[in-house]
């Protein structure tokens, strides 16, 4: 249902309320306890603002226009802000005072625009002869109006179960291009992979191998932070080996068949380079979402997660820390569509009677029973160094939904000229 006027906003309050926080940096503990989530503000940059004050107070940095101007350029999201709205700020403020008249006036304007999308869809429904007598009218207006305040009923979601039931039902998610592998494991948006394996086993290379299938079946983009495969320009080679899937490396293949091959990793690649101190998980997380708008990225590859700079607050545990961080990994894929693989090692093995190592689970992650328990999907990538077939192993240690696949044990043959598993 189009309206013929805009939704009631004050792009003047919001700014004079992020202005006051500039201004008094403790009117951001106020304004967390006046809004439950960061889209009472109705502008777009707004919105990034009042997150970006969050992660620096998280971070107990003080909110100023030059830290706000450094984390937005870091997350590649100063453009959409502006620089001179963003020094326009603190002139906006008629005094701090003011704070809480500006705030009550922000959150009376959001309720407000809930209270128009709650009718509207009331209204749609009505048109579309969803309701057949008053009483059933009154029902849906209850099972819905409780939406703003984030508690969800049921019939709330009729139009996405019963599109659900129309499709099928539970569907399973797309394939590897692995047979043996899609028997027990599927990619779906919004989902956490946490992918482990012993050092030198193949995971990171099984993991690429991975997202150049998926790609080439699929056209995902991908956003790839790897500070291990580095310079850039090999691990780009890597990629275009595998990409060209020939019994034959890199260096041999021709300059056509190179530079045809860029210009495909090009199209479903990006890469985010390590900082000199060391990139925070809200760091990578501020990163992939401005690849999500710039360039339409579907999976984030975080490989590996002791490359990530795990500075924590004071008196948290690391146990503590890494909740948190995987909780925010987990609302990335599952607020943007996308999926998220982690790459982590396992804390040290210990070794066989004959001098191998057995499969790390995802209990053996440093850190934390965490990656285990939330992990939508958990896989271990192992080989016997004994073997001369180069037989790799994909155990699939865990799946939440069923649809997606079940636990089990995939074998892949690796090819040493292509840098493929087969």
């Amino acid at each position: 249902m189009n309206l013929d006027r805009p939704l009631p906003h004050s792009i003047e309050a919001e700014t004079c309320v992020l202005g006051c926080m500039i201004l008094d940096n403790s009117l951001l503990e106020k304004a967390q306890q006046i809004f439950s989530k960061k889209d009472v503000f109705y502008a777009r940059k707004n919105q990034v603002l009042y997150d970006c004050m969050i992660e620096l107070h998280i971070k107990k940095l003080p909110i100023d226009l030059t830290n706000l101007r450094y984390a937005l350029k870091e997350s590649d999201l100063l453009d959409l802000v502006g620089e001179d709205y963003l020094v326009a700020l603190e002139d906006t403020v008629p005094h701090v005072l003011s704070f809480e008249f500006y705030a009550n006036e922000v959150l009376r304007l959001f309720n407000d625009r809930k209270k128009i999308e709650l009718a509207t869809r009331i209204i749609e429904g009505a048109y579309a002869g969803k309701y057949t007598d008053v009483s059933e009218f009154i029902s849906s207006f209850e099972n819905h109006k409780a939406d703003s305040d984030g508690i969800v009923q049921p019939m709330s979601l009729e139009a996405e179960v019963m599109k659900l039931h129309e499709n099928g039902g539970l569907q399973p998610g797309l394939s590897t291009g692995w047979p043996e592998v899609d028997k027990y494991y599927t990619v779906k948006p919004g989902q956490l992979t946490i992918v482990t394996g012993i050092p030198s086993h193949g995971k990171s290379t099984w993991v690429t191998n991975f997202m150049v299938n998926f790609a080439k079946r699929h056209q995902w983009k991908f956003a790839v932070f790897s500070p291990e495969n580095q310079p850039l320009s090999r691990y780009i080679g890597e990629i275009i080996s595998m990409y060209v899937d020939r019994d034959k490396s890199f260096n041999k293949l021709s300059q056509g068949e190179v530079l045809y091959s860029l210009e495909w990793v090009h199209n479903h690649f990006v890469f985010l380079e390590q900082s000199d101190t060391g990139l925070t998980v809200d760091d990578l997380i501020g990163k992939a979402k401005a690849c999500i708008s710039r360039f339409g990225v579907k999976g984030f590859v975080f490989d590996p997660w002791n490359e990530v700079n795990h500075s924590r607050l004071d008196g948290q545990t690391e146990t503590e820390y890494v909740s948190l961080a995987l909780s925010k990994l987990k609302r990335l894929a599952q607020g943007n569509n996308i999926h998220v693989w982690l790459v982590a090692h396992p804390t040290k093995l210990q070794k066989r009677v004959d001098g191998t190592y057995g499969v790390p689970t995802l209990y053996d992650i440093s850190g934390s029973a965490h990656f285990r328990n939330k992990a939508d999907c958990g896989l271990s990538i192992w080989r016997d160094i004994l073997d001369v077939e180069n037989k790799t192993e994909v155990h699939i240690q865990k799946i939440r939904f069923r649809e997606v696949g079940k636990p089990g044990m995939a074998i892949l043959k690796y090819n040493v000229f292509s840098n493929r598993f087969g």
